[in-house]
């Protein structure tokens, strides 16, 4: 790859878990390869961020002309939809990394980190899409008026309309970060702390 994100070198997968007693060249050797490992993951995980992003605005750029393209009532209907279809996506592709990285009989830590990574990304992804839309949804209900596929509102609208706006999206917010809260509470309560 150009950008060196699958990596350049090979990395011995063996020398990860040695089975026999280790002198201390072989120490080192593996302190090299697990440096080479930890590389290969940061190297992974930036261009799959970056990839996350670009997706994100793009479905965010897709969602929201659909939304501007529907009835008033229908603009809150264009949140779940784009939640269920962008899992589905998610859940779609899940398994075709699944398939892809089991065909060999085994998954090696290279389709591992490609996994993970590429879950990470795919969560981040949603989430922008999601959260860009339902701000758009509430925004529209406040002002009477929807923001444009960028946030932002042509119209001109008295002071008055702005100020009850920016109330509302602070008080929606304070809610979602309550809920926020109350979910990071309760996994840690419940001991799933790690998968956060």
């Amino acid at each position: 790859w150009l950008s060196g994100v699958a990596g350049g070198e090979q990395v011995d997968q063996n020398a990860m878990t040695p089975s026999h007693s280790i002198s201390k060249s072989e120490v080192m050797q593996d302190k090299h390869e697990l440096q080479k490992w930890r590389q290969r993951e940061v190297r992974v995980k930036c261009a799959s961020r970056m990839l996350a992003h670009v997706s994100g605005f793009a479905a965010i750029a897709a969602w929201s002309s659909l939304q501007s393209k529907t009835g008033s009532l229908r603009i809150t209907l264009i949140v779940p939809v784009a939640a269920v279809t962008m899992l589905a996506l998610c859940w779609l592709s899940s398994q075709v990394r699944q398939s892809i990285s089991r065909y060999d009989g085994t998954v090696d830590i290279t389709e591992e980190i490609w996994d993970s990574a590429a879950r990470e990304a795919e969560g981040e992804a949603v989430g922008l899409v999601i959260s860009f839309l339902t701000v758009n949804t509430v925004q529209s209900f406040v002002l009477g008026v929807l923001p444009d596929s960028h946030g932002g509102v042509k119209e001109h609208l008295p002071i008055a309309v702005w100020k009850s706006d920016t109330s509302w999206m602070f008080g929606c917010a304070s809610a979602a970060g309550l809920v926020l809260a109350i979910t990071v509470g309760l996994a840690h309560r419940c001991g799933d702390a790690q998968s956060w």
